[in-house]
């Protein structure tokens, strides 16, 4: 009888004992989406696990790793990524060498991963992997934004052009002739009011003579 009471009361030490640490293990809901995860990351990346550094007094485990693909932030070759010490407290479970891939949270270097998140394995990523590809690249949603005009693509209007210097000499114009005075000689004198010119003006001067002549023999038969 006391043999059977002391099965008896290891047995029910043993379910008290697994109903603790059925209760202390870590509950999480189902993951988001890729693109919801993706979204709501600080930063998305595969890595390997080069180093980690425990800290038991706060339960803290950072882990760093050497970046091999980025899908969003983690700018540099190697990040640290900390994590609860404790797999119960849903904290992630790094491991030296391991390939990832991470969503993490947090803000610039200061980063966190957890159980709960779609972090795990590279090799059980696969589609997390072809996804991601698609969401790094993918061009933001409406272009350049709404309503602007797309840059015009025809040649643009030609440029008045200045004429091409030349070594020849420009042209100059010859002046005009100064007006010659009608004065001085014999082609300038004027007669009777008419100008001689050459044998004209003689013949005009002998006329005249010749009239006066005539005026005075009439003159003195009268």
């Amino acid at each position: 009888m006391a043999r059977v009471s002391t099965v008896l009361v290891v047995a029910v030490f043993s379910m008290v004992v697994a109903g603790v640490r059925s209760a202390e293990a870590c509950s999480c809901t189902p993951p988001p989406s890729v693109e919801e995860a993706f979204a709501r990351a600080s930063a998305v990346f595969e890595g390997r696990v080069v180093a980690l550094a425990r800290e038991p007094a706060v339960h803290r485990l950072v882990a760093t790793l050497e970046v091999l693909r980025r899908f969003k932030g983690a700018e540099e070759k190697r990040v640290e990524v900390a994590t609860i010490d404790e797999e119960s407290m849903c904290g992630f479970p790094f491991r030296k060498g391991e390939l990832l891939l991470l969503y993490a949270d947090g803000e610039g270097s200061d980063l966190s991963a957890s159980l709960c998140s779609r972090s795990g394995p590279s090799d059980q990523r696969g589609e997390d992997l072809a996804t991601l590809e698609r969401l790094a690249v993918a061009p933001p949603v409406g272009g350049e934004g709404p309503g602007e005009p797309a840059p015009a693509t025809g040649p643009a209007p030609a440029e008045p052009s200045e004429p091409a210097p030349t070594d020849e000499a420009p042209l100059e114009v010859a002046p005009a002739p100064p007006a010659v005075a009608e004065s001085g000689g014999c082609a300038g004198c004027v007669v009777g009011g008419r100008p001689r010119d050459g044998a004209a003006g003689w013949w005009w001067l002998l006329a005249m003579l010749v009239g006066a002549r005539l005026r005075g023999s009439r003159r003195r038969r009268r």
